[in-house]
């Protein structure tokens, strides 16, 4: 990943990538405009798939879009360093496609300090990532995101009905409320490489499979110069966001066909980049926004982001519904989640570690990645209770 001196555009980039963490947040949506989603999906799992068509191109793209990362050594395999437990939610989500129990949460985030957030039920925790001891722990409301400025001084925090800003101890920074932020659903926030600015993505409606969406920012601790970045057309919704704030993956629903299709868009310039022909599952954007990976049933598809075209795929278990995907902020590698945690080599298209298997009577609902792509932690919890705990599992990778 390129430094921040290096890129251009108004706002300054985050210095580590947004992790993919619940099945929610790993598709970059807030709980309502979730079900909405699923409701989109559900054309595309109805629709039949064609085969993946490789570009001859595949290697040498895939090489640059990964060369520029520093050289580390590979990963092979992962040892757990630590656990700990928080409280979780278990929900049923209703779509075309049948009822669906997922686990929410723990939402987690890993900082450049060495220190980990859990944001369970009602719970926030603050624990080391070397022995999971605990720093601190709160009530507070049930997030679906948290995430470390890139100075690991400061927690960025979003409930259903506000955003808030703590520090490493959990003492409020920023309260802003969704009407105050001029949104009716927040769904992601991404922090600035200057720890000065939040960039959010929001919705103005609530009404199912009609979308009003934004992405803005606002100064932080102080929570002034709220600026509106993009006003969406109407129907399209920012789905992922790259960590270098440039590239936005954007659904998009045709109002006669009702249709749905996935573009690559530039937020500097507001223009289209690229389309994809077809997709479905969960799409990932790799740090620099040069690939972008889809979550197939039995594979992960490659697609560079300049042209929308393949670029190379690798095979993977079946998806499960909480499967994520999660690009390791040097973006040599792609983390996933089914009944055990794999890690594949995006350049080579192989996987290259396997850990953490679940048993069938409980599931991994997150993954966070460290800042310097050398661990990994996890939740896990049982499938089918009311009031589950989860396991929080720190990895060192190596």
């Amino acid at each position: 990943m390129t430094s921040p001196s290096q890129r251009s555009g108004a706002y300054p980039p985050p210095s580590q990538p947004k992790q993919c963490r619940s099945i929610l947040r790993g598709v970059a949506l807030g709980p309502i405009t979730a079900v909405a989603f699923l409701a989109i999906l559900s054309f595309v799992l109805s629709a039949c798939q064609s085969p993946l068509q490789t570009a001859a191109n595949a290697s040498s793209i895939a090489a640059d879009a990964v060369g520029q990362a520093q050289s580390s050594q590979a990963i092979s395999s992962a040892k757990q360093i630590c656990t700990f437990t928080t409280a979780i939610e278990n929900r049923q989500f209703h779509s075309r496609i049948g009822t669906t129990n997922m686990l929410l949460g723990p939402e987690l985030s890993w900082s450049t300090q060495g220190q980990l957030a859990a944001s369970g039920s009602k719970t926030l925790q603050f624990a080391s990532a070397t022995n999971c001891q605990m720093a601190a722990s709160a009530q507070a409301q049930t997030m679906h995101s948290v995430s470390w400025s890139p100075d690991g001084s400061k927690l960025a925090m979003l409930g259903n009905q506000a955003l808030d800003v703590v520090d490493h101890q959990g003492h409020t920074l920023l309260h802003r409320t969704f009407a105050q932020l001029q949104a009716t659903i927040v769904d992601d926030v991404f922090w600035t490489s200057d720890n000065n600015k939040i960039i959010f993505t929001s919705d103005n409606t609530s009404i199912p499979n009609k979308f009003n969406s934004s992405i803005k920012s606002i100064n932080v601790p102080d929570g002034s110069n709220l600026t509106m970045l993009w006003a969406l057309p109407t129907n399209n919704l920012p789905f992922v966001l790259s960590a270098d704030n440039q590239t936005v993956g954007v659904y998009s629903i045709d109002p006669a066909t009702k249709k749905p299709s996935f573009a690559i868009w530039n937020l500097n310039t507001k223009k289209q980049v690229s389309k994809l022909s077809s997709f479905s599952g969960g799409p990932a954007l790799s740090p620099d926004g040069s690939l972008l990976a889809l979550d197939q049933t039995n594979q992960i598809e490659f697609y560079s982001t300049a042209d929308g075209k393949p670029v190379g795929s690798v095979n993977a278990d079946k998806r499960t519904a909480n499967t994520i995907l999660a690009w390791s902020p040097d973006g040599k590698y792609i983390a996933r989640n089914t009944g055990a945690i794999t890690i594949y080599d995006v350049q080579a298209k192989k996987e290259v570690a396997k850990f953490g298997q679940v048993d069938a009577q409980h599931a991994i609902t997150t993954l966070a990645w460290s800042p310097d792509s050398k661990g990994l932690v996890s939740a896990s919890g049982p499938s089918n209770s009311t009031s589950p705990q989860a396991t929080v599992q720190v990895w060192a990778l190596n």
